[in-house]
């Protein structure tokens, strides 16, 4: 999945009452908070309080959502440095430089 249909088709946090609605998760923060808990073990935010709970973090497509089906790409981490204000978010395939209040769930 190429940068641009990636950013796409994921969920921001203006998207957060649909998933929720769905009932995919219970529990959620955006990259920004993931990077921020990932740079400084002290920062306490929802993406430290999932960390410290065991969680792992999910971003959200779309267009998955809106077909009923399985709607979880897996997160396995963030860059340290910011490209302008995206922030880095690397998954199996790639490393996507996204918005900031791109939406993650946690499970």
């Amino acid at each position: 999945m190429n940068a641009a249909v990636i950013q796409s088709q994921v969920m921001t946090m203006e998207d957060l009452a649909d998933v929720q609605a769905e009932g995919y998760a219970k529990h959620y923060s955006t990259v920004e908070e993931y990077q921020a808990a990932g740079l400084d073990p002290r920062v306490e935010n929802n993406a430290s309080t999932h960390i410290n709970a065991g969680r792992e973090p999910y971003l959200v497509s779309r267009d998955a959502v809106e077909m009923g089906v399985y709607p979880f790409i897996t997160v396995y981490d963030a860059d340290i440095e910011k490209q302008g204000d995206k922030v880095g978010i690397t998954t199996a395939k790639n490393t996507y430089w996204l918005a900031p209040d791109t939406l993650l769930a946690w499970r």
